[in-house]
């Protein structure tokens, strides 16, 4: 099931579409999208040809990102579930393609070129991915916690030569109290040459310093 879930949270990393099923007008800004169809006159389009539109995926490398303003996503669920984002980020919630999992949600700026996915499952253990690693490699970890959860923000290095690979930023905390597994992911690819970094906890705090900021923000209430 983790092998599953990792691979699940990997792939959608880059943002291929969905369905959304809801979104959140108060932050959501409007994405339009343009495509450009040239056609050759060897080329004979017939009524059964259909062309979808799909929005715009979030870049897989992200610059530099700072903050000054803070909006707050909240899954209202039981417990509520919480935590601050980029004002002005557009909000969308898909459709859950798996029964374990209860929601999941991608929050990306208006530009595309910074985002993160957010994803809640229930599971009666925890699934930590450093009792899984052999199609990947975890070659840096730091543990996180906050209230009623646990866990922590790694770096996954694809072992595979073949299917999904790269370096990506991950995170996830276990609430024991709760037994929800949630991930706050960034849509990032990273530059293997972070791993030479004298300390690559600075060089992530450095870089990534606002995903740090809403992984530390996350927040459980039970409901009135």
């Amino acid at each position: 099931m983790l092998r599953y879930t990792l691979l699940l949270m990997l792939s959608i990393l880059i943002f291929v579409g969905c369905n959304k099923v809801e979104t959140r007008p108060a932050t959501i800004l409007s994405v339009s999208s343009t495509v450009e169809l040239t056609i050759t006159p060897t080329l004979t389009l017939t009524p059964t040809v259909t062309i979808t539109l799909t929005p715009t995926p979030i870049a897989t490398t992200t610059p530099e990102l700072t903050a000054t303003t803070w909006s707050t996503f909240t899954y209202n669920s039981v417990p509520i579930i919480s935590f601050d984002y980029p004002s002005g980020w557009n909000v969308v919630v898909f459709d859950r393609p798996d029964p374990n999992l209860s929601i999941f949600a991608k929050l990306y700026s208006s530009d595309g070129t910074a985002g993160l996915n957010f994803q809640v499952y229930k599971f009666e253990k925890r699934h930590d991915p450093r009792d899984d690693v052999g199609w990947f490699s975890i070659p840096w970890y730091r543990p996180i916690a906050v209230k009623d959860a646990s866990g922590i923000i790694y770096i996954a290095k694809s072992e595979s030569t073949s299917g999904d690979q790269g370096t990506n930023l991950l995170s996830y905390y276990y609430s024991e109290k709760y037994k929800l597994q949630i991930y706050i992911t960034p849509g990032v690819t990273l530059d293997e040459s972070i791993l030479k970094s004298p300390s690559i906890t600075d060089t992530v705090s450095q870089k990534f310093g606002v995903y740090e900021h809403i992984i530390g923000s996350l927040r459980f209430m039970e409901p009135n």
